[in-house]
């Protein structure tokens, strides 16, 4: 597991705990947290290692919609937001093609430090919600999970000052198959009442979310609202992502 080793090594001098299954590593400038699963997953695609290294290393080199491509791995990068990708999020979401498979990261920057705890309850929300999203099933909402693989926080340098920069990938959904629930029920991407966008099919999504939403949060499972779930066009199944455990 080389690949491996060298992303963890990033990390400077770590203190490596576990918890519930996850490990994290932590260090002054770098933290990961990963599951057993990831490690697996890993193993299945080891380019997704070099795709990190080559975000971080071109992060303020990125435009939206246009594609960067690492001559050395193949990797490409491509600026996206979700759904039909337009809006404000184009540079904090990315499409990541490497030789070994097509993924999403969705990039936080400038957010607060992530503590070992926040990565803890990331994957902590991922095994909360199966059996949430089993009786959701059960009652027709037509619901799934977006696993997430890993969690990586950096620091990086822009001019003269470092920035926080959170990386978070699961799984790619493309963009002819699925869109932005938020960018469907509101104008602007801005969940207020007087940006909501009034269909019958709209309002029939509305509800659906907030039963989804209701449910979750009774069993302790948060983040989950528009921004963070996706529409498959075909099957009207509402795909979740980046949620959080109490």
């Amino acid at each position: 597991m080389a690949l491996f080793r060298r992303l963890r090594n990033w990390v400077v001098r770590p203190k490596k705990t576990r918890r519930n299954g996850v490990i994290s590593y932590s260090g002054s400038k770098h933290k990961l947290a990963y599951t057993p699963e990831f490690k697996a997953w890993v193993k299945h695609n080891p380019g997704a290692l070099d795709a990190f290294h080559f975000i971080r290393k071109n992060l303020h080199h990125l435009k939206p919609f246009v594609a960067l491509k690492d001559k050395k791995t193949g990797t490409t990068i491509e600026p996206l937001c979700t759904g039909e990708y337009k809006g404000n999020n184009a540079l904090h979401r990315l499409s990541v093609v490497t030789k070994d498979r097509e993924f999403f990261c969705k990039i936080k920057l400038n957010g607060k430090a992530l503590t070992e705890s926040d990565a803890n309850r990331k994957v902590e929300a991922q095994r909360q919600a199966k059996p949430i999203i089993r009786e959701l099933n059960k009652r027709g909402l037509n619901v799934a999970l977006a696993p997430t693989h890993i969690i990586y926080e950096t620091k990086i340098k822009n001019g003269d000052h470092e920035q926080t920069v959170t990386f978070v990938a699961s799984d790619f959904y493309h963009p002819h198959e699925v869109e932005s629930v938020v960018e469907k029920l509101y104008h602007g991407n801005n969940i207020l009442p007087e940006n909501y966008i009034q269909t019958p099919a709209n309002d029939q999504l509305s509800e659906r979310v907030k039963q989804i939403r209701n449910m979750m949060l009774d069993y302790g499972v948060f983040d989950v609202h528009a921004h963070n779930m996706f529409l498959n066009k075909k099957t009207g199944q509402i795909i979740i992502f980046d949620i959080n455990s109490a």
